[in-house]
């Protein structure tokens, strides 16, 4: 899943991302370099919970993967 919209609506909507997101799937956070502080309350949360692995893709304003492991 790619997500490149209204950052400061990313955390309203970590719920329901989660019921979407299988095992093995991805999660890609566009301009994760660039618009550090517009996400991090919603990285925050994602790091919080079990089962996910983040990587940052240093590749134009960033791509931060998160990786669903179970």
């Amino acid at each position: 899943m790619f997500l490149d919209s209204d950052r400061n609506e990313y955390i309203l909507w970590w719920h329901d991302l989660q019921r979407m997101l299988v095992r093995r799937d991805l999660l890609v956070i566009d301009n994760a370099i660039s618009h550090v502080s517009k996400i991090e309350d919603f990285v925050r949360a994602i790091r919080q919970t079990q089962g996910y692995v983040a990587a940052l893709v240093p590749v134009g304003k960033g791509e931060l993967v998160f990786f669903k492991e179970a």
